[in-house]
């Protein structure tokens, strides 16, 4: 088999058995209820530079955003009894950092890296996809602010 066809058969399979563990909703970036009620969990990391400025720019904006939020790593939310009411800590922004193979002369090699910014409804399981993404960290997290204050009720 050529290894392009491999390839793009490792890529359809991956998609397939990831997108089985929640509803992914790629209509629309918002959750339709989504109000500033609760609490916004924000994900942040345990390695600050896996994504560079990400953090240092949620910490610099978001005391502009009219609603209440909190940063959390994916394992604290997952794991720590403070975020196990669901209707208060509803929402979570999470940020998914992802890598582009390709094959080159039979050889696997990383192409490239992206990051995804998608709204996880932890009450549903719902994932809205495509989240405020620009191609500059600080000019995303400005925009997901200007996103969700005007969703804010």
């Amino acid at each position: 088999m050529p290894p392009r066809f491999l390839f793009i058969l490792f890529i359809c399979s991956f998609l397939t058995f990831t997108s089985l563990d929640a509803q992914v909703t790629p209509s629309s970036p918002m959750p339709p209820d989504f109000t500033c009620q609760g609490i916004l969990l924000v994900e942040k990391f345990k390695d600050k530079t896996t994504i560079y400025g990400y953090e240092q720019a949620v910490k610099k904006k978001f005391p502009d955003y009219k609603g209440n939020y909190i940063l959390a790593t994916e394992k604290e939310v997952r794991t720590d009894s403070l975020y196990s009411d669901k209707k208060t800590y509803r929402f979570f922004l999470r940020v998914k950092w992802d890598q582009v193979m390709e094959t080159a002369h039979g050889q696997l090699r990383m192409a490239g890296k992206w990051r995804s910014y998608f709204f996880e409804d932890r009450e549903t399981g719902k994932i809205y996809t495509n989240f405020a993404e620009l191609k500059n960290t600080q000019q995303t997290v400005e925009n997901m602010l200007k996103i969700l204050n005007a969703s804010c009720k």
